[in-house]
């Protein structure tokens, strides 16, 4: 069986984009982390007109991948646009994300 090699560009090679984004109905909090380093917090409103906005601004970065929690209605639009603009992206199970957090995080760490 032959193997198959992915042959990244420089680019690529070099850069490597995650975003999180904390939803809430009325407020989006995206954080970036550009080789494992992340930026300052950004803040949009969960509106129309700021979801482009995130959309637009994470439609940029090469090969970013975005993690957002589904929580209730208010992920939906987002996501939909995210996947539209052909983002990569992942919507987890907020209980999930929170047992996962708890595994990784050692008793008596605050």
């Amino acid at each position: 069986m032959a193997t198959i090699k992915i042959k990244k560009n420089d680019n690529e090679s070099k850069l490597s984009f995650q975003a999180g984004i904390d939803v809430g109905s009325e407020e989006l909090i995206l954080v970036i982390r550009k080789n494992s380093k992340p930026f300052d917090p950004q803040k949009f409103t969960n509106t129309p007109a700021d979801r482009t906005r995130l959309v637009k601004k994470l439609v940029k970065l090469p090969g970013i991948i975005v993690c957002l929690e589904a929580t209730g209605i208010y992920h939906f639009d987002l996501a939909i646009a995210l996947h539209d603009a052909g983002v990569s992206l992942m919507v987890v199970n907020p209980k999930v994300s929170h047992n996962f957090a708890k595994v990784l995080i050692p008793k008596g760490h605050k």
